[in-house]
C-alpha cells in the first residue's frame, strides 16, 4: 500500500521541475529585452525598386487636373518633373506621423564602376499621411537610368543635422 501514494506522487514532482526548466519563463517575458524605447526610430528595410512614369498614373489624376496623386504613399523625389527612376523604398519602426518635422533622408550609393560615394538628399515634407511607414525616395536624375547601384548607405537626418537612424547595405565599405 505505500507504493501506490509515491506513484502518484513521484511523476507531480518531475512534471513540476520539468516546468521550472522551460524556456517560456513568465518572468522572462514579461520584461522583454528587445523592448524599443517609444523615442528611438529606426530604419527597419529598404527595398530598391525600378518605376517608370506610368507605375505612379492614377485615375484620380486625370479628375484633379493633371497633379500627381499620392494617395497614402509619401514620395519624394531628387526630380520632382520626372517620375520613372530608381527608388529607395524605406521602412521605419513609426508611422510618418509620428516623426518629427524637418528631417532629411540622405543616401549614398557607389554607382557603377567608381569608389566615390554619390550623395542624394530628400526632404521629407511635415505634412505627411498617418497610416504609412514607408517613404520612396526616387532618384529620377538620367545620370543612374542606365547604371547599377553597389552598395548604399542611407542616414535620418533631424533639423540639428543630428543622425537619428542609419542602415547600410552588406557590401558598404567600413571605412566611407
Amino acid at each position: 500500500m505505500m507504493f501506490r501514494p509515491l506513484f502518484f506522487v513521484l511523476p507531480l514532482i518531475f512534471f513540476q521541475q520539468l516546468a521550472h526548466c522551460s524556456p517560456y519563463n513568465n518572468k522572462i517575458l514579461h520584461h522583454s529585452v528587445y523592448k524599443v524605447d517609444d523615442n528611438d526610430i529606426k530604419i527597419v528595410n529598404v527595398n530598391i525598386e525600378r518605376h517608370e512614369h506610368g507605375d505612379f498614373v492614377r485615375i484620380w489624376e486625370y479628375f484633379n487636373g493633371g497633379t500627381e496623386y499620392k494617395g497614402r504613399r509619401c514620395i519624394v523625389r531628387n526630380d520632382e518633373n520626372i517620375r520613372a527612376g530608381l527608388y529607395f523604398a524605406i521602412n521605419f519602426n513609426k508611422s510618418l506621423k509620428k516623426l518629427p518635422n524637418g528631417l532629411t533622408i540622405n543616401i549614398y550609393a557607389l554607382i557603377g564602376r567608381s569608389f566615390v560615394p554619390e550623395k542624394f538628399e530628400f526632404k521629407l515634407p511635415n505634412e505627411r499621411k498617418k497610416f504609412t511607414a514607408e517613404v520612396y525616395c526616387g532618384i529620377t536624375s538620367k545620370r543612374i537610368d542606365d547604371l547599377k547601384i553597389n552598395a548604399w548607405k542611407i542616414e535620418l537626418i533631424d533639423s540639428d543635422g543630428n543622425i537619428i537612424s542609419n542602415l547600410r547595405s552588406h557590401v558598404w565599405p567600413r571605412d566611407l
